[in-house]
């Protein structure tokens, strides 16, 4: 953008020159070409402001005389505004959408290579891209200097695009360079694997978070056999659900400092002891006579029924101990209070027609 000058209401597209030359590695200019423009001083700081930020989408200016031309780094310019012969009060100034279909590799391996859409608003000072892959979007704005990147789902999309996605994330960011090519092989841009690893905190945990979930939903499909369809962002709940699916289809460690209520009848004080050490009782199993409210629910439009618990506590020990000594010598029969000296259980869901006491 020129200092200003000419007549108050003669904005002037100058010339087209490359824009933005150094986007990215020095070699990103997808798209086209941008415009220097000049203007008169009451029209400048509009101009000035349309053309720098890649977020104004539209400047009106007085269209007397206006000298402009047509669809420069998209930003659209009437040849002709004017109306029965007569200029309007004011011409509008759209800046478009730039969108292109590329090809994108990871460095010289094909094997994740996958078609995406980029979609761009370019400023001189601002632009903004985003790389739109089969349910993941890369949003990158570059500002002078900075280059600033954001992560996000697209919906519906299905876990195993999600995986594939977060796989090529995962590359990127241990230094694979993502290579964007058009149709004709041509090489449109590159986008460097991160070298400097605390510009990619954020990156690494959106991947290590989502990759962790979307292999816990893949468990819960296979044992399904059916797909799951994520239609819209997974909610708290849903996340506790998917965690709650696929820890039930393999016994798993839990914290549990919950007790477990046993009649055991007439004991001797030997007895007492055996059932108190940990070696000679290596774990005490607790089954649920029904299944729990809330062992159903709804998951991404299918009912999942997780089944019955069965709880086995991890080093069992007699918490009443000295209530049951008494019971003992009292000749009663002994009620006894088992807990884990870890604190934590086996837990498991089965089937009513698999349990076997």
């Amino acid at each position: 953008m020129n200092e200003p000058y000419g007549s108050a209401t003669k904005p002037v597209v100058e010339k087209v020159a490359l824009s933005p030359e150094n986007f990215f590695n020095q070699v990103f200019v997808p798209f086209g070409r941008g415009a220097n423009f000049t203007s008169n001083p009451e029209t400048y700081k509009d101009v000035e402001t349309f053309i720098n930020d890649c977020d104004c989408r539209e400047l009106i200016i007085p269209a007397e005389n206006a000298v402009i031309y047509q669809n420069i780094n998209g930003i659209h310019i009437p040849e002709n505004h004017k109306i029965n012969g007569q200029f309007p009060n004011v011409v509008k100034l759209i800046k478009e959408e730039q969108v292109e279909k590329l090809n994108l590799t990871l460095g010289e391996d094909n094997s994740l290579g996958c078609d995406v859409c980029v979609r761009g608003f370019w400023g001189h000072i601002r632009s903004r891209m985003t790389i739109e892959m089969a349910c993941i979007n890369i949003g990158i704005v570059h500002d002078n200097e900075t280059t600033s990147f954001n992560l996000g789902f697209r919906y519906p999309h299905l876990t195993a695009d999600a995986i594939s996605d977060l796989l090529r994330l995962e590359l990127w960011s241990s230094g694979s360079d993502l290579v964007f090519n058009r149709s004709n092989k041509k090489q449109a841009f590159v986008l460097n694997g991160f070298s400097d690893k605390t510009k990619n905190s954020d990156l690494k945990s959106f991947i290590d978070n989502n990759a962790k979930l979307y292999r816990e939903i893949q468990v819960i499909e296979n044992d399904l056999n059916d797909k799951l369809c994520i239609d819209k962002e997974l909610t708290t709940e849903d996340i506790k659900h998917i965690h709650m699916a696929s820890s039930s289809i393999s016994p798993n460690h839990v914290k549990y400092t919950g007790t477990y209520t046993a009649n055991a009848g007439k004991l001797t004080l030997k007895q007492l002891d055996i059932y108190n050490d940990s070696k000679n009782v290596a774990m005490i199993q607790m089954t649920c006579s029904d299944v729990l409210p809330e062992d159903c629910f709804q998951l991404l439009g299918k009912n999942i029924v997780l089944g019955i618990r069965r709880i086995r506590l991890i080093e069992p020990y007699i918490k009443n101990m000295e209530e049951a000594k008494r019971m003992v010598e009292e000749n009663r029969d002994v009620v006894l209070e088992f807990a884990s000296k870890k604190d934590e259980a086996i837990l498991e869901y089965i089937l009513p027609d698999d349990l076997n006491y």
